[in-house]
């Protein structure tokens, strides 16, 4: 019998095929073996795919798995994105924001999909961050991604989380500048993975620009990034907003500098000091879909 499932592949964060992030989904992956999985993520070869599952898990809707082409990840918020727009289009998910719950390696997170004024935005809760201090290593920076001590907005403070260091950069032009060296970043063992952002935006009404850099991962620039602009959202209801409502919305940029310009929409639960929940939101576009067998037999 032939295998009639589909792969799509989608631009999360954008409504324009050739921005925001490239996502592979297979809403059917029922019966795929994990080393089937990471073969297709392999032949995509996009920073992400994501296979659909069952679950057994008491209280979640369905199991969802994010592959890279080097490696199973905990978190990916594009690639949740694309899913959502895939299963909505396919009406397996209702657009009329009511939560499910997805289980994955990060726990049962939230997910919803709704439209919002003129936007069809799919939305995902995504693990707190829990930042510690950063001691800047000044020469590695220097050395790896032509960041300097002047480079530094002194106004910010640098932290870390599991994703890696987040740096504070003095604007726009700073961020264009950045110069990575990818064949020893690969290897390194704490600046495989790192974000750069800054206050300074392209558009005045958004939060921040961002560029994030994962070698370590297999991706070597990160398009557009829900789970470091989910962690950013975070700091940025700590550190910098001076108001701190119960709930802050907050829209980062990301991809401009290499073509493939993306928007994350952040909502930040808070307590007046700390974020308690954080959403990630993001608008999709479906731009391929393809038998799953074509893929399969491509990889064999």
């Amino acid at each position: 019998m032939t295998d009639e499932r589909h792969i799509y592949s989608v631009k999360a964060f954008t409504t324009d095929p050739a921005g925001g992030n490239p996502a592979g989904v297979v809403p059917e992956a029922d019966g795929l073996t994990e080393a089937q999985m990471q073969d297709i993520a392999r032949q995509m070869g996009f920073p992400e795919t994501a296979f659909v599952l069952p679950t057994e898990v008491a209280g979640a809707d369905f199991r969802l798995r994010w592959f890279t082409p080097k490696l199973e990840v905990h978190l990916c918020g594009h690639a949740t994105v694309a899913t959502l727009k895939v299963l909505t289009s396919l009406e397996r998910f209702p657009l009329d924001g009511s939560p499910r719950k997805i289980e994955s390696l990060s726990g049962i997170l939230r997910v919803s999909a709704a439209v919002e004024g003129k936007r069809q935005l799919h939305r995902l809760q995504v693990p707190l961050p829990e930042f510690e201090e950063y001691d800047l290593p000044t020469e590695e920076l220097k050395s790896l991604f032509g960041f300097y001590q002047s480079d530094l907005d002194p106004l910010l403070p640098a932290v870390r989380d599991k994703y890696g260091p987040f740096i504070p950069a003095m604007g726009l032009s700073t961020l264009g500048r950045l110069r990575p060296d990818f064949a020893r970043l690969r290897h390194h063992d704490t600046l495989g993975t790192a974000c750069f952002f800054s206050p300074d935006t392209f558009n005045q009404k958004h939060d921040w620009h961002l560029r994030f850099f994962a070698p370590g991962f297999g991706i070597d620039e990160d398009p557009v990034t829900g789970a470091i602009n989910g962690p950013m959202g975070a700091f940025w209801y700590q550190f910098v907003d001076t108001v701190k409502p119960p709930r802050a919305e907050y829209i980062g940029e990301q991809g401009d500098f290499i073509e493939s310009a993306g928007r994350v929409y952040v909502t930040v639960e808070g307590d007046g000091n700390k974020a308690t929940d954080i959403e990630i939101g993001g608008e999709a576009v479906i731009f391929k879909d393809e038998p799953l067998s074509d893929v399969l037999a491509r990889v064999r």
